[in-house]
């Protein structure tokens, strides 16, 4: 019971981030102009006027961006309530699998500033996953391992592996947004999501669930990048989500789902479950990477396959939390201690948003 009402005070925390997204971002954008008001008069009458115009600008995109998490929090209580919520086919309820996803943040005070800047990149990610705006991101990332399994598994089933697309299961792991998954179902194979974090988790239930049309929703995702900002027009671009329609993506006889909890956890206790395990700038999220491997070897079928790109940044590597940070040969050593063999190895070029 504990643990439950820690999860229920942890999810309700990120939408309460979620809610006050609009009224921080307006306090900020209202410091911004306090502090050009606050130069001399002589300096901001060179650009007084384009200032203005750009606070004001500021201000409307970040209301619209408000508008836009409205819609995104509308079926929120379904989430975590375990109800099942109106959806289209183009995703199963995040709800029915949502029990064991736990937290330790249980505080009841307004958000934390570290999580409004979650429901910032949260903002972004939506470029990178469902937008044309991020379809070079996407090619340069997902490209290598979608063509990868277009070629271990074509269409047609030749040499050994004869089993058509349908009857093979994937997992992707640390699933954001839902695209590369949605897009490994729209290849034929049933693929299952997993992710951890409540900020995507609430964001994919809406772009996978609640999408009717292409372009249906305009958002303004790079508002708060105010360094390094080349144009004025730059910073306040719109950008218009999801560029497919997701329910069209899945063709009959395929199934789709997205599991929400920690990856080790989540996976422990199912052996030989997948043929394919599929990681994109995943691996260097664990705080003890040798415990990922464990659990993509122990998941897998015998002779399934792993397909992993990204890098080895390690994201608690400069925290207190015990992170185990490997070289790429060391980590590489692991990997074939577990019986994996290495068949493909190439290094690529990426930008990750």
């Amino acid at each position: 019971m504990f643990a439950e009402e820690e999860e229920a005070r942890h999810f309700h925390s990120i939408v309460h981030a979620f809610k006050e997204y609009k009224k921080h971002t307006l306090q900020w954008i209202q410091l911004c102009e306090n502090n050009w008001a606050n130069i001399p008069a002589h300096q901001r009458a060179l650009l007084d006027d384009d200032m203005k115009a750009k606070f004001v600008s500021m201000r409307t995109a970040a209301k619209h961006n408000g508008h836009f998490i409205d819609f995104l929090l509308v079926d929120n209580v379904h989430l975590f309530a375990n109800e099942d919520p109106p959806s289209s086919s183009s995703s199963s309820s995040l709800s029915e699998m949502c029990s064991h996803h736990h937290y330790g943040d249980g505080s009841d005070h307004g958000p934390k500033l570290s999580d409004i800047e979650k429901v910032k990149s949260t903002l972004r990610q939506f470029v990178r996953d469902w937008s044309v705006v991020g379809q070079e991101e996407r090619h340069q990332c997902y490209g290598p391992i979608l063509r990868e399994l277009a070629q271990r598994f074509p269409v047609t089933p030749e040499g050994p592996d004869t089993r058509p697309r349908n009857e093979m299961r994937v997992l992707c792991p640390g699933a954001g947004l839902g695209r590369l998954a949605m897009d490994i179902t729209a290849m034929g194979f049933n693929c299952e999501g997993n992710e951890f974090s409540y900020f995507m988790l609430i964001a994919s239930n809406f772009i996978l669930n609640k999408s009717s049309r292409v372009n249906e929703f305009t958002l303004f995702p790079f508002l708060h990048q105010n360094v390094n900002v080349l144009r004025t027009e730059d910073q306040l671009a719109p950008v218009r989500v999801p560029d497919v329609l997701p329910s069209q993506m899945i063709t009959p006889g395929v199934e789709f789902a997205m599991s929400a909890g920690e990856f080790v956890e989540t996976y422990r206790n199912q052996p030989n479950m997948f043929d394919v395990v599929v990681t994109c700038f995943f691996v260097d999220t664990a705080k003890n990477i040798i415990e990922y491997v464990e659990t993509i070897h122990r998941t897998l079928k015998d002779g399934g396959l792993w397909i992993n790109l990204g890098p080895l940044l390690y994201h608690f590597a400069d925290s207190d939390e015990g992170s185990i940070e490997l070289t790429y040969q060391q980590f590489k050593h692991v990997i074939q201690q577990y019986g994996f063999r290495i068949e493909k190895e190439e290094m690529c070029s990426t930008t990750y948003t």
